[in-house]
């Protein structure tokens, strides 16, 4: 892995000292390809460029990767950033970039993932970018101006720019039903029971289809189920915004119409207070579970202090009392994070 860097690169550098350093020495102006071509000794095999300030999902990548071409870039071809370059956007029809017009749209934005074959690689030492071109998307223009072969990968949704906070916060934590499935293959010591997921859009469109999917998916896991509330506004960076939403516990699977009053019942509280509802908010469906002993939240740190403590509020008599916030016979439990392994039953 080659990292070119210009300002505090001896930061990266310690952090990261199994990588293989540039130093960019004009990096306060210089450009995108000024800071690639401290590098042109790495342009001779095959190689993956990336911009520095990007997140993205690795199976994204490993799709891009899997494309045989001369030349693949990572685009969104759904998310229109109105700050973004000029030069970054693809005219998708007037410059046939191949895959993309298929899509749908007739423009899409470089997201800053490029990947060269060895021989793509090799004429652009041969063949570098025409004097005043500055960004990354300069790189493609030449093939596409000579009908070379350049293919695209769809990043749409599975990036972010660091630069946003809020979509930053988004990407990372993702909505809570994200949240969930994302945990379920990670989690040593518990268990996330299996979940179903789905847009205010898809049911506003499709509502026999989710509702047979629903059904479907009660018929596996368990004949009772509980659609919950996994609204966009729900734990986000500055706010859980948990107990806002209705979850409706114990439907029957199999009742269609029970399942469809389920289902509109959390969607209309999503516009409580008067909250916009928006197409991309979710609810899922996961197996209702029975004989609670106990129900609650537990939080890694303080919640206004952020201090080191695991902070367990639990209920034996509801399963939802601290959620909501409606609770005052609940437990609490506090324990130093350090000394985690001393936690006892308190029966």
């Amino acid at each position: 892995v080659v990292y070119v860097g210009g300002y505090h690169i001896e930061k990266v550098v310690l952090k990261y000292p199994g990588l293989r350093f540039y130093f960019n020495s004009n990096w306060e102006n210089g450009s995108e390809l000024d800071a690639l071509f401290c590098a042109r000794a790495e342009l001779s095999q095959s190689c993956l460029i990336l911009r520095s300030d990007i997140l993205f999902r690795g199976e994204a990548l490993k799709r891009l990767l899997s494309r045989r071409s001369p030349m693949t870039v990572g685009v969104d071809l759904r998310t229109f950033d109105p700050r973004a370059r000029e030069s970054d956007l693809l005219r998708i029809k007037q410059e046939r970039v191949l895959d993309a017009e298929s899509k749908g749209g007739d423009r899409a934005y470089f997201i800053g993932i490029l990947a060269l074959s060895k021989e793509a690689a090799k004429g652009l030492l041969a063949r570098p970018p025409r004097r005043g071109a500055h960004g990354l998307s300069s790189l493609m223009r030449p093939a596409i101006a000579a009908k070379g072969e350049v293919r695209v990968e769809d990043f749409s949704g599975q990036w972010v720019p660091v630069t946003d906070g809020q979509s930053l916060a988004r990407f990372t934590l993702g909505t809570k039903a994200q949240t969930l499935d994302r945990l379920q293959t990670r989690l040593k010591l518990s268990r996330i029971l299996p979940l179903r997921t789905f847009t205010i859009g898809q049911w506003a469109a499709c509502r026999d289809k989710v509702r047979a999917e629903i059904v479907s998916f009660s018929k596996k896991e368990g004949p009772e189920i509980a659609v919950r509330s996994s609204a966009l506004s729900e734990d986000a960076w500055n706010s859980s915004a948990a107990g806002q939403y209705r979850s409706i516990l114990g439907v029957k699977g199999t009742d269609i119409a029970g399942v469809e009053r389920a289902v509109d019942q959390v969607v209309e509280s999503f516009g409580k207070g008067g909250r916009i509802v928006s197409p991309g908010d979710q609810f899922f469906v996961q197996r209702c579970v029975a004989a609670v002993e106990s129900s609650g939240v537990i939080l890694t740190r303080d919640l206004y202090t952020g201090a080191p403590y695991y902070i367990i509020n639990s209920d034996s008599s509801s399963t939802d009392s601290v959620t909501s916030g409606r609770s005052s016979t609940h437990q609490t439990t506090i324990v130093w994070r350090t000394n985690a392994s001393s936690i006892v039953d308190p029966a």
